[in-house]
């Protein structure tokens, strides 16, 4: 297995360009699952959040199975802003798969009644935003099912954090993946990088690091697909 890292600043472009280079991947026929964690503006378009957007390829496709709210600033959706959006206003939307049903992530929506209702408290944090468990746990479960399955050739985490470096977050779905020997593609933030990679479990694995402000998102594709 290979460790693929795609690291940068805070605001670097990391997740802009993993949206690139899973796109590629699916379009060169690898099998993939994993998680997005996509920016959430409100109508001034300052970034009020991060939504989970779960994804997997088949045939040359990108498929979203389902988007839920992971960090908010505020308690809910109803206290951030009537407006959201998973890109800055005036920018182009990532290119999709044809046939891939991303094209929605990209769109804005008003939030709904029902959505508001159902938005359970958030309760813990990680630096300014609060954080929801329950779409937590369950993201975290669902990575660690598709990495026990063992039929994925990328298993893919946006983003791995200061959560993990306590064993918590995506802890578990990293030693699924690895007890199994499925390659991984981690976002990973410059800073916490060196940590990291010196986790136990990931500290003697094969590793590859994209720095995402020097290295193209197809380059980056064309390595790890082959």
């Amino acid at each position: 297995m290979t460790i693929w890292v795609l690291t940068g600043n805070v605001g670097g472009g990391k997740t802009t360009a993993l949206k690139r280079v899973v796109t590629s991947l699916a379009r060169k026929g690898l099998k993939m699952a994993g998680v997005l964690s996509l920016s959430v503006f409100d109508e001034r378009g300052d970034r009020i959040g991060y939504d989970h957007v779960i994804f997997e390829s088949d045939k040359g496709k990108l498929i979203i199975l389902g988007e839920a709210p992971f960090l908010r600033k505020g308690a809910s959706p109803a206290k951030t802003g009537h407006v959201k959006s998973h890109r800055t206003p005036g920018s182009k939307a990532s290119p999709r798969v044809p046939g891939s049903k991303s094209f929605h992530l990209f769109q804005i929506k008003k939030w709904t009644a029902r959505e508001k209702a159902s938005t359970p408290a958030y309760r813990d944090s990680v630096g300014p935003y609060r954080i929801n468990g329950r779409v937590l746990r369950s993201t975290a479960s669902y990575l660690a099912g598709r990495a026990r399955k063992g039929d994925l050739d990328l298993l893919v985490i946006d983003e791995i954090g200061h959560l993990e470096l306590k064993g918590g977050g995506f802890y578990g779905s990293l030693g699924e993946a690895v007890e199994r020997r499925v390659s991984l593609l981690l976002v990973i933030r410059r800073e916490l990088l060196g940590k990291a990679l010196a986790l136990p479990l990931l500290r003697k694995e094969k590793k590859r690091i994209f720095c995402v402000e020097r290295e193209k998102p197809n380059e980056i594709a064309r390595e790890i697909g082959g």
